[in-house]
């Protein structure tokens, strides 16, 4: 019944935080299901405290979160100001080669262009290029210019024709 009221509000935060008020009030136990919608509808609009809110009462579940929930978990959190933790992040998700969803990547390459990891960034450039994606013309201009300083003349054209197919 919940889920169903929780899923027919989405898009409206405070709709959706009324019917968990009214789970609350009346003693409704409070499922992953339950938590999982709250928890996506706070990342999508980068509320990072009352997603880790949410995320404390995953935890309690037993919960984890999947890759795609941890990457926007670091998007939030960059947001909110703390590059650095969103770093962290995104560099143990590279590190257990998770990548992020096609929807999420032009934002983590930025990020990892940002704070100048240019290998993390390449790697990232040539998974997105393999799926036909275009990252921002500010990360393809720092990774042409990187190119450039390194003469790879591959990595160079690979740039070029991904600005010229961005417009």
């Amino acid at each position: 019944h919940y889920v169903e009221a929780l899923r027919r509000f989405r898009g409206d935060v405070r709709m959706m935080e009324q019917v968990l008020a009214t789970m609350i009030e009346r003693g409704a136990p409070r499922t992953a299901e339950h938590l999982e919608l709250m928890l996506d509808e706070y990342l999508a609009g980068r509320s990072l405290r009352k997603a880790r809110a949410i995320i404390e009462q995953l935890d309690l579940l037993g919960v984890g979160l999947d890759p795609s929930r941890q990457y926007d978990v670091a998007l939030a959190t960059a947001t909110a100001g703390s590059a650095g933790e969103a770093l962290t992040i995104i560099d143990r998700l590279l590190g257990e080669q998770r990548d992020p969803a096609p929807a999420q990547a032009p934002v983590v390459l930025d990020l990892l262009v940002g704070a100048r990891r240019t290998p993390q960034a390449w790697s990232l450039f040539r998974r997105m290029r393999a799926r036909g994606q275009v990252p921002s013309r500010d990360a393809l201009l720092h990774l042409l210019a990187d190119a450039q300083r390194r003469r790879a003349a591959k990595d160079s054209v690979a740039v070029i024709a991904a600005l010229r197919s961005g417009g």
